[in-house]
């Protein structure tokens, strides 16, 4: 009777979860022709039309553009997977060559819920080295890498994305985008990407909701960096629910860093809300100039724009030795702001004009901006300042304590441990756990 139950059961549960009594494996292998069944008889690129629940694992090659539109089921995922040589699979045919990096051109995202992992590189450690996907096509007037229309549910992970003709050039005409996403939509994760050299913004979303950026390194937005062709890393209008965490941010340019607002109208005043911006690197690799007046987070001073409900915490603001008049390493040095709340960062090299909204426990090489709790120092508290491992040499003084998410810092370090919370972005000393992926923020606790 029981184990009758029991496969009862399991019947019911296959029935009413989209994709599960059905899933299967489909293997892709560049140059290939066959149905998809093992590697051995892989197809050559994904095929017209992908099935809801299934998995497709990628071996290295090139597979050009795609547009994915394949129709829904309910939020019933597709998955795309980096075959790896600790994941990929059937044995059936399986070569160690298949390995490498798989390379799309540009792609487009017409329907939503697509798991699109590269399963290896990025993060602490391999920032800039051994992604799965890579993700590249040349810049060209206004032509985007990634183009997101307005769906629900899209996963980006362990991917390298670029304009590849950008790197190392100092000009362009051309004015595209990394991720465009423009239409408004639901539910982005990107995570261990290396985004760079973009002719405008690495992340521009307008109207987007429920946003998360984590363990990736961005940067060199704006190689056409002109009056009339404004960039930033992300330019982010009416957004809401975003968290931003675990990242290297380098060499913003143009408006400023992360910026964030309402929609370029003023027919009605609209504001980007519940922003959470922690654990990340800010750095600057050589010095810009009078440029990112709008600060390393910032906003725009158009009076129909404005951000509520603001957190940065326990980052670290390195080199940005910009120009007297710029605030490059400012905190929305201007904005209609409400709900700001800015404590437990470090500004090394990176003194800041401005720090707008609610600010205490901050370190600073000069000028305590005010607070009652900041730490001021001219020594490097880090273990490595020369070669850039910005790593606590020693503890700094208290700051402000925290609840989770926000009480783990980017190698998995729970923060105050040893009865110090320290400031920036690494916590020193601690129990480091290795590659940490923490559960997505859903409905974060205001402090």
């Amino acid at each position: 009777m029981k184990k009758g139950f029991t496969i009862m059961a399991l019947f019911i549960l296959m029935s009413v979860i989209p994709g599960l009594a059905d899933a299967a494996v489909h293997y892709v292998r560049s140059g290939a022709s066959g149905n998809g069944s093992d590697w051995t008889n892989a197809m050559g690129n994904l095929p017209a039309t992908l099935v809801r629940g299934d998995t497709y694992y990628i071996a290295a090659g090139s597979y050009g553009s795609r547009t994915f539109n394949d129709a829904l089921a309910g939020s019933t995922y597709i998955y795309i997977k980096k075959a790896t040589a600790a994941d990929h699979g059937t044995a059936t045919g399986w070569n160690s060559a298949y390995a490498g990096t798989a390379t799309f051109s540009s792609l487009r995202f017409s329907k939503g819920y697509y798991d699109l992992d590269g399963k290896v590189g990025g993060g602490p450690g391999s920032w800039t080295s051994g992604h799965g996907f890579k993700i590249t096509t040349a810049a060209s007037g206004t032509g985007k890498v990634i183009t997101i229309d307005n769906v629900t549910g899209i996963r980006i992970r362990h991917a390298e994305i670029y304009f590849n003709n950008l790197v190392g050039a100092s000009t362009t005409t051309a004015s595209g985008d990394l991720i465009y996403a423009v239409s408004g939509g639901n539910d982005l994760l990107v995570q261990y990407c290396w985004l760079h050299d973009s002719a405008r913004t690495i992340f521009y979303p307008i109207t987007w909701s429920n946003i998360t950026f984590e363990y990736n390194r961005m940067e060199r937005n704006g190689v056409n960096w002109t009056s009339g062709n404004h960039s930033e890393i992300f330019s982010s209008r009416q957004v809401t629910n975003v968290t931003v965490r675990y990242n290297h941010i380098l060499d913003w340019k143009s408006t400023g860093g992360l910026m964030f607002g309402g929609v370029v109208s003023s027919a009605a005043q609209s504001v980007s809300k519940n922003i959470y911006i922690y654990g990340n690197i800010f750095e600057w690799t050589k010095t810009w100039g009078d440029t990112a007046n709008n600060g390393a987070i910032g906003s725009w001073s158009h009076s129909w724009m404005g951000v509520q409900t603001a957190r940065i915490y326990n980052n670290t603001f390195v080199n940005i030795t910009d120009s007297a008049t710029s605030d490059a390493a400012s905190i929305f040095p201007l904005g209609n702001l409400s709900d700001v709340i800015v404590q437990n960062n470090i500004w090394y090299n990176a003194n800041p004009r401005i720090i707008n909204g609610s600010h205490n426990y901050n370190w600073f090489n000069s000028n305590n901006h005010g607070e009652s709790g900041a730490q001021v120092s001219t020594s490097s508290p880090f273990v490595n300042y020369s070669g850039k491992d910005y790593r606590l040499a020693v503890s700094t003084q208290n700051a402000s304590t925290l609840v989770t998410p926000f009480n783990l810092d980017m190698l998995g370090s729970t923060r105050g441990q040893d009865g110090t919370w320290d400031r920036g972005a690494y916590e020193f000393g601690g129990t480091v756990t290795v590659k940490p992926v923490p559960t997505v923020p859903t409905s974060l606790t205001v402090q």
